[in-house]
């Protein structure tokens, strides 16, 4: 199958660009509300979030266990992606799949900030280290299957409020060689993530420190 056809909307073309737009509003939404409720963090625990997030830097930086990695790993990478697809299999799921970009945004955004507060000015450059890589695959796969599964949610709550169960096929054989693509481009991130960024954020810390 070809790969335009994986990516094409055909008749849904005008429909699709306003549906990613929501979806990203919903995620620069999360963002802002992250940056927000990190504000909030009282003064006297920033030295125990700076203990806490360089442990968990270290800890990333020196895999030992390679099995714990690649499941922590595959539980990170498939967390978001995984649950926007199964949002796409109810009806519901025009409400859900919003609320889970929103939801990325806001932890990614305070897990950001909380690593610029707590070390400093590289403390961005930490976060970057330790999610940079992550950011790049999930992000980007999430809101692109989160706009095809919100469109079949869509045609799921239409199919109900008429009242008829059948209709023509909701999830043809290109939708789940999107799904299909889009796991297989994150078995790659998960394969960086274990491989590379050990590497780039334990030099990060040397650098640091």
């Amino acid at each position: 199958m070809k790969v335009s056809r994986l990516l094409s909307t055909r008749k849904f073309s005008g429909v699709f660009p306003l549906k990613m737009l929501l979806l990203c509003v919903f995620f620069a939404l999360g963002i802002l509300l992250g940056g927000a409720a990190h504000s909030l963090v009282a003064d006297g625990e920033e030295q125990q979030l700076r203990e806490y997030l360089l442990q968990y830097a270290q800890l990333t930086a020196q895999v030992k266990d390679a099995s714990g990695a690649v499941i922590s790993s595959l539980v990170t990478y498939l967390r978001y992606p995984l649950m926007v697809m199964l949002c796409g299999f109810m009806a519901l799921g025009v409400i859900l799949i919003p609320i889970l970009c929103l939801t990325q945004g806001f932890f990614l955004s305070f897990a950001v900030h909380a690593f610029a507060s707590a070390i400093g000015q590289k403390g961005v450059h930490i976060a970057l280290c330790a999610l940079g890589v992550r950011c790049l695959f999930t992000v980007p796969l999430t809101l692109f299957l989160a706009m095809h599964a919100i469109t079949a949610s869509s045609k799921l709550l239409r199919l109900r409020s008429e009242g008829r169960r059948k209709e023509y096929p909701i999830y043809g054989s290109a939708y789940w060689m999107r799904i299909v693509v889009c796991l297989l481009i994150i078995l790659v991130g998960v394969v960086l993530e274990i491989s590379v960024v050990p590497d780039i954020l334990g030099r990060a810390i040397t650098n640091m420190t």
